[in-house]
Order: structure tokens, then sequence, then C-alpha cells
């Protein structure tokens, strides 16, 4: 896949290079959004996807995306990492790894990489045209030549982790957050929808034992959560239990009075905490704390600010097996 990018690039027109390194546009690119959203069609039970859920699928899983593969935001980073990676290796031999000597190249090659500073031709132009963004990216510490650490120091694997990670961000920031892409009812729930750990989730979790793995139907609804698509349709007036009407992307069930989880998860909660310090969570209750709402402050806590807060108030007191998991 990463040579595939990258030979996009190469044979492409230097026209047709963009200054955003993370907004590549080409024949490729068009057909890997017609897979992408062929496939999620598929899954989602919906014939086209909103500009919005492609680029949330194609943002990494750290940024909470789901990780899918695409030339839009890695064809110039694919390009970058591989001629970066034969430059270091032209003239430092080739990395086999940690306390390995490093086979030196026949000059034959290396004299191949001597001129990439000034070379016409249009692997180093395109090489060039990127360098400085992807140095200042990639280097953070102070140096008088900081293109020489990028193309020599730095590790080629950290560096494309970086650059990824940064292309997610750029495209949050300049694209899924434009009000001309993404309308205001989708950028306002963004924070919870780009939460990485739902989708890590969805992506990451193995799925080896048959018996661990998520029902279809609670995966498509998470999917279409995380993608921001439609689950119900207004023309059906769905109603909940409360007699209120249900949205259509199900936002409604998160604070509904009856079917919330609250009560599961303050179970949850004092269940844990009255196993492993419950002297703590008496000291926590007499603070004026009431099933993960305080009294004085009106403001109703999270499980995680619950524990939190006992973790806290009550360090001391804890035994040694709690205390090392704290720190």
């Amino acid at each position: 896949m990463t040579h595939l990018f990258g030979c996009d690039v190469h044979n492409s027109p230097l026209d047709d290079l963009l200054n955003q390194y993370y907004l590549w546009e080409s024949e490729l690119t068009s057909q890997f959004s017609d897979m992408t959203n062929h496939v999620l069609s598929s899954i989602t039970n919906k014939n086209n996807l909103p500009p919005h859920s492609h680029i949330i699928a194609n943002m990494s899983i750290k940024q909470g995306g789901l990780g899918l593969q695409h030339p839009r935001t890695n064809a110039i980073s694919s390009y970058m990492s591989t001629t970066k990676r034969c430059l270091q290796y032209a003239h430092q031999g080739v990395w086999l790894g940690f306390n390995k000597s490093r086979p030196i190249l026949p000059d034959s090659i290396h004299i191949l990489y001597l001129d990439w500073e000034t070379s016409n031709d249009r692997t180093w132009t395109i090489f060039r045209k990127y360098m400085h963004d992807f140095t200042s990216i990639c280097c953070t510490q102070a140096h008088s030549h900081l293109d020489y650490v990028f193309n020599f120091n730095t590790s080629i694997n950290k560096s494309r982790e970086t650059i990824k990670e940064h292309a997610a961000i750029k495209m949050r920031k300049e694209v899924l957050e434009d009000e001309n892409i993404t309308p205001f009812e989708i950028r306002k729930v963004l924070p919870g929808i780009l939460d990485r750990r739902t989708s890590m989730a969805l992506m990451t979790m193995s799925r080896l034992e048959e018996r661990q793995r998520v029902k279809n139907n609670i995966f498509t609804i998470a999917l279409k959560r995380k993608l921001r698509i439609k689950i119900f349709d207004n023309e059906h007036h769905h109603v909940c239990k409360c007699t209120k009407p249900i949205d259509d992307y199900g936002d409604h069930f998160l604070g509904c009075p009856i079917c919330h989880k609250t009560t599961a998860s303050n179970g949850i909660r004092d269940g844990i905490a009255s196993v492993s310090m419950s002297p703590a969570l008496e000291s926590w209750r007499e603070k004026g704390n009431r099933g993960g709402t305080n009294v004085i402050t009106k403001r109703t806590l999270t499980p995680d600010e619950v524990i939190g807060e006992i973790l806290d108030a009550n360090y001391s007191s804890f035994p040694l097996p709690l205390d090392r998991m704290v720190k």
C-alpha cells in the first residue's frame, strides 16, 4: 500500500502537487473513495455516505477515526517516508536492527543519492517541495541543519507515525470542522464522536474467539454512531418509552431517564469501591456526595471522576497493592 501511494505521487504531473500534503487528489484517490464508500455502505445499509463520514473513516484511530488507509492523507507522506528511507540507507547503510552493523551499499547505488539537494530529477524535486514541512513536524530539537537531522538522524518509523497523526489533526481542524463542509449539528458532537476509545473498541479488539465478538447488529449501530450516520428515519416517527420522540442519530437514549445506564454504571462504581476501599467511599459520601451527584455543587460526576476523587482524597489509606496501581 505504501509503495502504491508513493508511486501515485511520483507519476503525477508536478503542477498537480498541492502545498497541503494531507489533501492529495488523483484518480487513485477517487477510486479509493469509491471503494471505501462501497464497503461502508454495505455494512451500514446506506447508499451514499456524507463527506464527514469519509473523513472520519480515514482518520487515524488515535485521533478518533477508523484508521482506513486512503491516499488523500497518506500518499505524499508515504512518498516522503520511502524516499527518506532510501536516502538514509544509501548514505548510512541498511538498518537491520539494534546492535547490528549496517551493510554499506555499493558505490554504484550510493552515487545516485549524492546530489539530492540540487538535482532536477522529479524524485528530488518532489522530495524537496515537502521536506521543510516534514522537518518542522518531525524535528523538535534546536539545530542549525534540521533538514540533515530529518533525513539522517530521525527514526523512519517514528517519523511516519508522527506525520500520520499530524495529518489526522490537520484534517480535523481544517476540513472536518469547516462549516462549509460539515453541518453544525455534526460539528457540535465531534468531541464525542472522535473519542479514540470508541475507535479502538471498533477496530482493534480481538475477534479470534467467536464468543468475544460483537454481534453484527450492535457493530452496525456502533459504526453508524462513529460515522455520524442516521440510525432511524424520520418517516417512521419512533417514540421512546418516555413518550418523547427519538432523533435520527439515537442521541435521545444517552439522556433518557428511562433508558440511560446511570443506575448500572453507578452500581459498577459502588461495587468496585465497596470491595477495594469501603472506608474511602464512606469518607467521600460524608463530604456531601450521593449516588454520583455532589449535593453541594449539584454537579453529577462520571464513574471515572468519582473513583478519581476517592483516590485523591484517600490516597494514604489504600492498601499497598492498590497504592502501586494508582502510581
